[in-house]
């Protein structure tokens, strides 16, 4: 009896295993011409040579297929593929020889004429782009004068190309590449990533990271392309230059809401490179970016290029060089609403500009280490307009702010405070005669008497600027990267000095850098930040006493001027201008005086009765009016 049952037992096993056996089936697939369905009952398909699906055919490939090829083979697209897989039933493209891989799948030329085809929850893997041109480019997929592609929630890793494209080449291309993982992908020239040349691709949502190319474009490489490039994560990308975006030649791709962070670069620009480009970098992150191996731009490098910048965090950069946040070379770049803190460099932690025309605007500066000159920002033969900015708490040798070689950059509207240096230049150094920066309604701590000359003489024009602390909400603790920047608010409490007392003639942007309105309260605040509340009454140091009476007033009052020395032997060409404010800082009235009147007689009696803010324009004195 026990042998019938050892006897029974075995034919059990036996019948299992048969059953395992037919339900992995497998096909053989010689080459040629395919279309129809590849089902999951015939996976896996064993690819044995090149692959062709022909014009006005379709290609179906049901979730959880795996297509494995047996050798250096390619699937060559005329027609149509549809390979939507599921989250959790994925299809696989890969090669059983992982070392020599596959040649991927090739879009080339495709009549535009097919409808679109869909990769939609596969995994492409060991795809290796070699021979001659073209099929050197596109390691897992290559297009070429063909658009209408979806790539969406795929991963594409472990793919190479001998020239450009690792993981996806584009050519006079743009297919839409969404929500994807393109990782450890690798070209030898350009884009190990992605390669756009001549092509416009959405890129969107897609994690895009460990990816290396010997030349530029780490993650995603254009050339004469603007692609759509936005909400990305790219990050740990490496190459020769620009290793998260590299932008080249009349390149101009949307590049917004990103986080850039942790590439390397062991040329120029950590995080973004631009030559001869003209993009638009907007509410991206930009972090922890490396140009190594003295290279310039941390975050971002700018070569000939004239960039739109602006509501970017750039931060924790390096330089090994110059630029720890950004360099710009020659350049024009619109730059303007960013937080540029605690990044590195040789020269210029904050920002460097090198020849070129930078219009800078409301940007705030703040805790940047530069190893040598201008911890905020360094001037090389470079004439920029830096208006509204708040260059704060930065640290250098020479020139804690700024340091100006070659450049007279002129400054409005802008705090520099905090600012140290070790050697000289706490807020301001100039290298030589060439260079004479203006300073307009400024507060520059210390004033130009406390710049750092290098046996030079200060010329340039200094005026209506104050020397008061600006009264920050929440400043970082010190200078330099040791401390937070990032989290500091640099916006303006009550009490500040700074408030409406910018260029009352000036020409400002609508918005300040957290998009208030700008000029709130009759005339713009110094510094990134416009102050939206009432001002405050306290009293700040003054040179010209004045005196109001009666106060309080029934509408009708007399400003009377003691002891200002601006009007002894005053032609009477410059004025006093009073202003006076409503509790909600709204301006209810303004007028200029002659200085050579030292009595004035002021009627607001058709205002409601209140509290009023009086403040004589300059001279830094606000009272409490009772009408």
């Amino acid at each position: 009896m026990n042998r019938h049952f050892l006897k029974f037992a075995f034919c059990i096993a036996c019948n299992f295993a048969m059953l395992s056996l037919n339900s992995n089936a497998q096909t053989n697939i010689p080459g040629g011409n395919v279309s129809g369905t590849w089902t999951v009952a015939g996976s896996p398909y064993l690819i044995q040579a090149s692959i062709m699906i022909p014009n006005d055919s379709t290609l179906t490939i049901e979730p959880g297929v795996t297509v494995n090829f047996q050798g250096t083979y390619k699937m060559y697209v005329q027609g149509r593929v549809i390979a939507i897989g599921t989250a959790t039933d994925t299809i696989i493209f890969t090669a059983t020889d992982t070392t020599n891989g596959w040649r991927g799948i090739r879009f080339d030329n495709t009549p535009a004429t097919n409808d679109s085809s869909k990769f939609f929850y596969c995994k492409l893997q060991y795809g290796k782009a070699t021979g001659v041109s073209p099929d050197n480019n596109g390691g897992a997929f290559y297009f070429d004068n063909f658009s209408k592609v979806i790539i969406s929630n795929c991963r594409i890793s472990n793919c190479k190309a001998n020239n450009s494209g690792g993981g996806i080449y584009c050519s006079n291309s743009s297919p839409t590449i969404t929500n994807n993982i393109i990782s450890n992908n690798t070209a030898t020239i350009q884009g190990s990533g992605i390669y756009c040349s001549y092509s416009n691709p959405t890129i969107t949502y897609n994690v895009i990271t460990n990816n290396s190319a010997n030349s530029y474009g780490g993650g995603i490489y254009c050339f004469y392309s603007s692609p759509t490039i936005s909400n990305n994560t790219i990050s740990y990308n490496t190459a020769n230059g620009g290793s998260g975006i590299s932008c080249y030649y009349n390149s101009s791709p949307s590049i917004t809401n990103n986080t850039i962070s942790n590439n390397t670069s062991n040329n120029n620009g950590g995080g973004i490179s631009c030559y001869d480009s003209n993009p638009i970098i907007s509410y991206n992150i930009i972090s922890n970016n490396n140009a190594a191996i003295s290279s310039n731009g941390g975050g971002i490098f700018c070569n000939y290029s004239s960039p739109t910048i602006s509501n970017n965090t750039i931060l924790y950069n390096n330089a090994n060089y110059d630029g720890g946040g950004i360099y710009f070379y020659y350049s024009n770049p619109t730059f303007s609403n960013n937080t540029i803190s605690n990044n590195t460099a040789n020269s210029g932690g904050g920002f460097f500009c090198n020849g070129g025309y930078s219009t800078i605007t409301n940007n705030i500066v703040s805790n940047n280490t530069a190893n040598y000159d201008g911890g905020g920002i360094f001037c090389n033969d470079s004439n920029s307009t830096i208006t509204n900015n708040t260059i704060v708490n930065n640290i250098a040798v020479n020139g804690g702010a700024l340091y100006c070689t070659s450049s007279s950059p002129i400054f409005r509207n802008t705090i520099l405070w905090g600012n140290t240096a070790n050697t000289s230049g706490t807020q301001v150094y100039l290298y030589d005669e060439a260079s004479d920066p203006n300073f307009y309604y400024c507060d520059v701590q210390g004033g130009s008497a406390a710049f750092g000359l290098n046996g030079v003489f200060y010329t340039g024009t200094y005026q209506n600027n104050i020397n008061s602390a600006p009264v920050f909400v929440a400043p970082s603790a010190g200078s330099g990267t040791g401390y937070d920047g990032v989290n500091a608010d640099w916006s303006l409490q009550n009490t500040s000095p700074c408030i409406n007392a910018g260029d009352p003639g000036g020409t400002y942007p609508a918005t300040d850098i957290a998009g208030n309105p700008r000029v709130y309260g009759g005339t713009i605040d110094i510094g990134a930040y416009e102050y939206q509340g009432p001002v405050s009454v306290t009293s700040f140091s003054f040179q010209t006493e004045f005196v109001v009476y009666p106060n309080p007033t029934k509408g009708k009052f007399i400003i009377q001027m003691i002891n200002d020395k601006s009007i002894e032997g005053n032609s009477g060409s410059d004025s006093h201008r009073i202003e006076i404010y409503n509790v909600l800082g709204e301006i209810i009235y303004s007028e200029n005086f002659y200085n050579k009147q030292i009595i004035y007689n002021i009627d607001i009696s058709s205002t409601p009765n209140g509290i009023y803010y009086l403040k004589i324009y300059n001279k830094e004195k606000i009272i409490i009016l009772n009408h």
